[in-house]
């Protein structure tokens, strides 16, 4: 990277956050996690995952979730989601983890089908949806997650001035319910 995370940005808040979700082709005939692994596990190798992009935290969860079961499900990386979707909705692909805020849409309208989150608990934005982690995968927990950066060397007073707009601003309920439709859970920070 041309530029140093941490000496060249000055915080000003922490946003949101987005679970990814574990979500299958419906053809693939698995209706929950244990299904999926039973699966994964009397077809070694046989099944895929695709992920937007080698070393994304899509491909880490799939990576993460291949460990805590000990299954081999062959990975498949695109050069972002636009590519991998159509893939699994045609079945060329039989899963892929996703950010929630993705993908709630194709859930909600029943095109495939989600197994589990990554966050240790469910997510406010699909609560019908369950964790892994409460599915059996323990401490299994990958999130992307969002936030407000301005250039290096921000005065205090004017980055403390927009922390407070930025909490005011998430702490609306029309704001955080908006938020929530589509997959993001605010955190302001």
């Amino acid at each position: 990277m041309s530029f140093d995370p941490v000496k060249d940005f000055t915080p000003i808040s922490f946003l949101a956050s987005t679970p990814n979700v574990l979500i299958v082709n419906k053809k693939l005939g698995v209706n929950n996690l244990h299904e999926l692994i039973e699966l994964a596990k009397a077809k070694p190798n046989e099944l895929t995952f695709g992920s937007s992009g080698i070393g994304t935290s899509l491909h880490m969860s799939g990576e993460l979730f291949k460990e805590i079961v000990g299954v081999q499900i062959r990975h498949i990386p695109y050069k972002g989601r636009a590519q991998s979707l159509p893939d699994l909705l045609s079945g060329r692909i039989s899963m892929l983890f996703d950010n929630l805020s993705s993908s709630l849409v194709l859930i909600k309208a029943g095109e495939v089908q989600a197994l589990g989150v990554t966050t240790l608990k469910r997510s406010q934005a699909a609560p019908e949806i369950p964790a892994l982690a409460e599915q059996g995968l323990t401490g299994f927990e990958a999130v992307s997650w969002f936030s407000l950066m301005a250039p290096a060397n921000l005065p205090p007073s004017i980055q403390k001035h927009l922390n407070q707009m930025v909490r005011q601003t998430l702490s609306n309920p029309d704001v955080k319910s908006r938020l929530l439709a589509g997959g993001l859970e605010p955190a302001p920070g």
